[in-house]
């Protein structure tokens, strides 16, 4: 699962350094540093996600049957 968000936070990165450097006229330098930053927060929220324990649902009761 780490690759995968690894993948798609480079992607994600990658579509905020474009927007930057072409829509809003970023420099090249400030729209690499989007491109970390944006890739790494997308990866590291992702992972963490990943991570937080799910509950197990309880299990059917079953009542003693008298005989």
């Amino acid at each position: 699962m780490a690759i995968i968000a690894t993948l798609f936070g480079g992607i994600i990165g990658f579509v905020s350094f474009l927007t930057a450097l072409l829509a809003f006229d970023a420099t090249f330098l400030a729209a690499c540093g989007i491109y970390m930053a944006s890739g790494l927060i997308t990866t590291a929220c992702m992972i963490a996600f990943v991570l937080i324990p799910v509950r197990a649902d309880k299990p059917d009761q079953q009542n003693a049957l008298s005989a």
